[in-house]
């Protein structure tokens, strides 16, 4: 087993868990909006009252798309199995290149799992969908960067 594969599942679960700490964020965040209307509610009138509902009501909104996002993330990444390896780039591929790690399964950004970065993109990244197909010794160029594909897991 190769150290790549040994690394693939603490980065899936770094990634699980930094979308269950999206979630939970998201999810605090709604209640504490919810609190807030509930006084707003309680101490308020005229238009000054229908402003701050208003900007309440928003912000709840965006509280609800950001769970919203994480959980479909969460769900997309329940999809893949850390011990699955392939021969070419697929989604949920752990990617070694000359330039660094990605693992093609959401955007998640840059993380570290085990002492190591990691880019975590989504195959509809214009990265990942060069990637995807690629196998070992093949190579990508996007933006004027090229990447070296060196082992894939």
């Amino acid at each position: 087993m190769t150290a790549l594969s040994k690394l693939k599942p603490e980065i899936y679960t770094e990634c699980l868990a930094q979308l269950d700490a999206r979630i939970h964020m998201a999810k605090e965040s709604i209640k504490m909006v919810q609190e807030g209307v509930e006084e707003e509610t309680k101490s308020s009138a005229g238009d000054k009252f229908e402003t701050g509902i208003e900007m309440f009501y928003v912000e709840l909104e965006k509280h609800h798309n950001m769970l919203k996002e994480a959980q479909n993330m969460k769900d997309i990444m329940l999809q893949f199995s850390p011990s699955k390896f392939t021969e070419d780039v697929q989604h949920g591929s752990l990617i070694r290149t000359d330039r660094g790690l990605f693992y093609l399964t959401v955007a998640l950004g840059k993380i570290k799992a085990a002492g190591t970065d990691v880019l975590v993109i989504s195959p509809s990244s214009p990265l990942g969908s060069q990637l995807l197909g690629k196998t070992p010794s093949q190579s990508v160029s996007i933006n004027g960067q090229h990447f070296s594909i060196q082992e894939v897991r």
